[in-house]
């Protein structure tokens, strides 16, 4: 019987195609100095070597506390500035602050004189009683009348070089005695003792309450060092020494259209 012979192929199938592709697109890709065997065992012993990127990398997002701290300083520039606060209801001011930071919004009106001003008022407020806290001050007391024809009473203190707020209050229905102002004074000077300040003087304007008012402290107050505002009694003085000259004689003025 004749021996029979096997014949073998040796033009490549579709797998061996397939394979031999993969290969070289392997290879095509691999850094230089490797090879593609040696890619295929670096993906398998380090399979964090190439990272997805995301969209998220490409997007300013916004979270709840930046949002605050942002708001908290554009209340900050509200406040400084003596805005009104309608205007951060227009529509430019949204459109600013969205070209400058994309998915941040701003603060509104009501926010702005509502919950935010209470937060910044309780912010400063902390700061400056630890600035003042143990120091020596003077005491500043001052009133007018807002348009409402309505007195308005005002304390600030100076300590360390610096001038502090303290308070504005509306009198209402009080009337703006020396007894009245010197109540509100010593609540103030009681709010400073507690804070451990030790209030040396006392200032204020040279009209007749205050007069009256510097004497109670005198009488009550005697190492408290009470005077008058020497730029009032100098404005006061000037005005007597100073003629009117020829502006006391004008009594109207006409404007005349060309």
């Amino acid at each position: 019987m004749a021996p029979s012979i096997s014949m073998v192929s040796t033009t490549p199938g579709p797998r061996a195609y397939e394979t031999q592709n993969q290969e070289q697109s392997r290879l095509s890709f691999a850094p230089v100095g490797l090879t593609a065997n040696d890619d295929i065992q670096a993906d398998r012993t380090n399979p964090k070597k190439r990272k997805q990127c995301h969209i998220t990398s490409h997007i300013i997002k916004t979270n709840s506390k930046q949002q605050l701290e942002l708001d908290i300083l554009a209340a900050k520039f509200w406040y400084a500035s003596g805005l009104a606060f309608n205007a951060a209801n227009t529509s430019y001011w949204g459109s600013f602050v969205s070209k400058l930071r994309p998915g941040y919004v701003p603060p509104t009106a009501y926010r702005l004189r509502e919950s935010l001003l209470n937060s910044v008022y309780e912010e400063l407020k902390t700061k400056m009683e630890n600035q003042i806290s143990g120091n020596d001050v003077v005491i500043v007391q001052d009133g007018w009348s807002n348009i409402h024809n309505e007195p308005i009473l005002s304390h600030c203190i100076i300590c360390l070089g610096k001038p502090y707020f303290l308070e504005t209050i509306e009198c209402r229905e009080h009337k703006k005695s020396a007894d009245y102002v010197y109540k509100i004074l010593m609540d103030n000077i009681k709010r400073l003792e507690s804070l451990k300040c030790r209030v040396v003087g006392f200032v204020t304007d040279n009209c007749s309450t205050m007069k009256s008012l510097r004497s109670i402290m005198k009488s009550q107050n005697e190492d408290i060092f009470s005077y008058g505002c020497y730029s009032h009694l100098l404005n006061n003085l000037c005005q007597d020494i100073i003629p009117a000259g020829p502006t006391a004689k004008i009594k109207e003025v006409k404007v005349l259209k060309i």
